[in-house]
């Protein structure tokens, strides 16, 4: 946004929306989720896991209003720590690794 006037990227439908809608700010900045098993999925442009996505709705058209978790919360990894219990660790520090693919750690 710049004063009153506001750049978008839409990456669902855009019916109902152009120029001179009024739009206000969440204040929240652009995000996604990160972690274990990131690496081995295909996503849409808001971060919908693109096999589970076709699985769900049984097409390979990509319907609006369709919510997904970008990662599966009930799958388990493994994790090995790199530092002790009671070590002091900083912003930045690696604190263990989780090993989704053999070529990554």
């Amino acid at each position: 946004m710049r004063g009153d006037v506001a750049s978008i990227q839409v990456y669902e439908e855009t019916s109902g929306i152009g120029p001179g809608e009024p739009v206000r700010s969440t204040g929240e900045a652009l995000s996604v989720e990160l972690g274990p098993g990131i690496i081995s999925q295909m996503f849409d442009g808001i971060q919908r896991p693109l096999d589970t996505f076709m699985e769900i709705t049984q097409s390979n058209f990509l319907g609006r209003g369709v919510q997904l978790p970008a990662l599966d919360h009930e799958k388990k990894w493994w994790f090995e720590p790199t530092v002790e219990a009671g070590e002091t660790v900083s912003a930045g520090d690696v604190i263990g690794i989780v090993e989704e693919t053999k070529v990554i750690k």
